[in-house]
């Protein structure tokens, strides 16, 4: 009388797992892993496994995505938070007050702490810094061309010289550079 064998518990544990064929079918009380593989090839649980495993690795990587995800989110919060007490305590010590001292009663006079501008332009780096923004904006715009002139008819030459007169490539130099000149000797290599 011929055993009928569990193929589909089989199948379940091989994509599933990290067992191989062969000791699935000992497993299984098989003589032969054959008809295990015959019917593993037929099925391609290779194939089956490599899909589940990828599936697997995906949803790590989005469960691990989503807990950074979240611990940014608190990060900025809390920053965010520690931003605003910051600034509450700066309105407060920009203003002339009288405070009382817990322990002895007697009231104490503090001054009103002075701003600079210079002050306030760090302040608001360092807000903008923390709060993720921008701090600087800078623009390079610019267009750069290297050819071999002698494979470009003359024609052409004289459009791109022309186009880029118009487009302010032949304009004088506006204000003084802030790198230092270096005058003397020109060097030829």
């Amino acid at each position: 009388m011929k055993r009928k064998y569990d193929y589909e518990s089989m199948k379940r544990e091989y994509i599933s797992g990290d067992d191989s064929l062969r000791a699935l079918a000992e497993r299984y009380g098989l003589a032969t892993n054959s008809t295990v593989s015959v019917i593993a090839k037929r099925e391609d649980w290779d194939g089956s496994r490599a899909e589940f495993r990828r599936s697997l690795q995906e949803k790590q990587i989005d469960a691990m995505a989503e807990k950074r995800a979240q611990k940014v989110a608190e990060i900025e919060q809390d920053t965010l938070e520690t931003i605003h007490a910051a600034v509450i305590q700066l309105a407060i010590s920009l203003q002339d007050r009288v405070v009382e001292d817990p322990v002895s009663g007697t009231k104490k006079f503090i001054p009103a702490q002075q701003v600079t501008p210079d002050g306030l332009t760090k302040l608001i780096d360092k807000f903008l810094v923390m709060s993720g923004q921008v701090t600087n904006r800078e623009a390079h715009l610019g267009f750069n061309l290297t050819a071999s002139t002698e494979d470009i008819p003359r024609e052409v030459l004289r459009g791109l010289r022309r186009l880029a007169t118009e487009q302010g490539a032949g304009a004088a130099p506006v204000g003084q550079s802030p790198l230092p000149r270096i005058t003397g000797p020109k060097q030829v290599n």
